[in-house]
C-alpha cells in the first residue's frame, strides 16, 4: 500500500468506577496536538506512535506530555 495514509482521531474517556477501583493505568499518552503513543500492556510489546488529526482528551487522570 505505497502512498496510503491513515487519519487517526483519539478520545480518551474517563475511567469508570470499576477501572478506578482496580487502579487501571492509562495506555495512551498525548504529546502536544499531534502525537499520541499507545503504551503496551506488557513489556514484550513495543510502544506505537501515530500522528493524531483530532485530539479530544476527556480523561484527566491520564498523563499528558508536552
Amino acid at each position: 500500500m505505497a502512498g496510503a495514509s491513515v487519519k487517526v482521531a483519539v478520545r480518551v474517556r474517563p475511567f469508570n468506577a470499576r477501572e478506578t477501583s482496580r487502579q487501571a493505568k492509562c495506555v495512551i499518552q498525548m504529546q502536544g496536538n499531534t502525537t499520541c503513543e499507545v503504551r503496551p500492556f506488557n513489556a514484550r510489546e513495543t510502544s506505537r506512535q501515530a500522528k493524531c488529526v483530532i485530539q479530544m482528551q476527556g480523561n484527566t487522570t491520564c498523563e499528558s506530555g508536552g
